[in-house]
């Protein structure tokens, strides 16, 4: 966040001639020059910051400062009658981004800032003396109770997800740090501690090679029937003699670009984030496909390396054939995303509202569907082919390597699923049955 628009969204003091409290670059003593702090009129403090050195801390300094205006304890109990709002109000003002906000700085506080907005919603007239453990509760209850706002039209109203513990639980972090903040520079005691939950694992479900087929059939317009367990379909005709004859119905339109997303996530193991930025033309931070090699470059030839592995992958062959012919459909169209809109452009987050849809419009909403063990989303395409390859008996350190992982996290999140790959250990245990003892007969005696 720019320092220097942080004193624009602050709430005027009273009087026309009175500016609000900014930061400002203090005269130079020799080379250096620091940052200060001017308010009512020409008051100045010095932060102790250089300028171009320290503006992180300088900006840290400013928003204790901006708190303790607002905050003014005379006695040792005036901190339990101060409201929750007023930290949270202060806390919105000094994060809320800017127009020289770079961009994932700006989607960074964005987030933030809808956190705190639902944390003034619920906390608007609650003092911090009757803050516990017991509201924490109560803000997760009525956090969770909440609709998904970001969801696609296209799914039921019964079938709407809510919002998860987990994010109930980061709005609390964020209320939390708001706390410390007070209780370091304002002599005000956190309250209590946040009920913050261990964060629940996703379960790691992998699709079968049926359910799969569902959602490539749905991306082709067809819609599932969650009463008749089965597509939808029409009457073709209907003679006096009962018979009746059924065709397919298409209500919806194709989705080419959700097929892609289907098999190349199923036929690689690609992450969505990665997934969603593939180009035909090599790129500095996008991944592309080398054709002619068969192989799959993950990131841009100048990506710098995160936690998140990124290694090529060797292409199967379907796939392979797959690419070809989406490359000649773009080239001639002069599309350079693989993955893009009917007018040819990148998605942004509309990728992930219309998989939720897809997921729904295949059958496989678990809240609709009793046999589908947890929410799909574009994640458990990854597992997929995880599980597929381990179940096939492949290795594990060749299966970690074409998914970009250590041996480690695959064993710990899909080897307790891979059945299919215990068959080779249970082949050479039945070739052992000469040394296992026979069980004994029931005349014999057994001492």
């Amino acid at each position: 966040m720019s320092i220097h628009a942080i004193g624009a969204f602050l709430r005027p003091a009273p009087g026309p001639e009175r500016k609000p409290p900014r930061l400002v670059k203090g005269r130079r003593r020799g080379k250096k020059r620091f940052w200060k702090i001017r308010h009512d009129g020409q008051k100045e403090i010095s932060t102790r910051c250089v300028v171009g050195k320290d503006d992180e801390k300088a900006e840290r300094k400013f928003l204790e400062f901006l708190l303790s205006r607002s905050i003014k304890c005379q006695a040792d109990d005036d901190w339990r009658r101060i409201k929750i709002e007023a930290l949270l109000r202060d806390h919105a003002t000094a994060i809320e981004p800017t127009k020289a906000t770079p961009p994932k700085q700006r989607e960074y506080l964005q987030s933030r800032l809808r956190r705190t907005k639902k944390l003034i919603e619920f906390f608007g007239e609650t003092k911090l003396g009757e803050f516990g453990i017991a509201s924490g509760n109560a803000y997760i209850a009525w956090r969770t109770s909440q609709q998904i706002a970001t969801q696609s039209s296209e799914v039921a109203p019964d079938a709407l997800r809510r919002v998860s513990p987990n994010e109930a639980v980061k709005d609390l972090r964020e209320l939390r740090r708001v706390f410390r903040v007070a209780a370091q520079h304002h002599h005000i005691p956190e309250p209590v501690v946040m009920p913050l939950r261990a964060e629940e694992k996703d379960l790691r479900i992998g699709l079968t090679r049926k359910q799969v087929a569902q959602l490539l059939c749905a991306c082709r317009g067809r819609v599932w029937d969650y009463e008749r367990n089965g597509w939808r379909r029409e009457t073709i005709a209907d003679d006096a003699s009962g018979l009746r004859i059924f065709g397919r119905l298409d209500l919806v339109p194709r989705s080419p670009a959700l097929a892609r997303f289907v098999l190349i996530g199923v036929g690689t193991g690609t992450r969505h984030a990665a997934l969603r930025r593939l180009r035909w033309n090599r790129h500095a931070t996008d991944g592309s496909p080398d054709l002619k090699r068969g192989i799959l470059h993950r990131k841009g030839t100048g990506a710098r390396e995160t936690t998140k592995r990124r290694s090529p992958v060797l292409l199967p062959r379907m796939l392979r054939a797959h690419l070809r012919r989406w490359h000649r459909a773009d080239s001639a169209a002069k599309i350079d995303f693989i993955i893009h809109t009917r007018r040819g452009r990148r998605y942004q987050v509309g990728l992930f509202k219309q998989f939720e849809a897809l997921v729904h419009r295949a059958g496989l909403n678990h809240r609709l569907n009793k046999a589908i063990e947890g929410n799909i989303t574009a994640h458990n395409l990854r597992h997929t082919i995880a599980h597929w390859l381990l179940d096939s008996g492949a290795s594990e350190i060749s299966v970690a390597d074409f998914l970009g992982c250590t041996v480690e996290t695959l064993a710990r999140y899909y080897g307790s699923r891979a059945i299919n790959g215990h068959i080779a250990v249970v082949d050479c245990i039945n070739d052992l049955k000469e040394m296992i003892p026979a069980a004994p007969d029931e005349d014999d005696d057994v001492d």
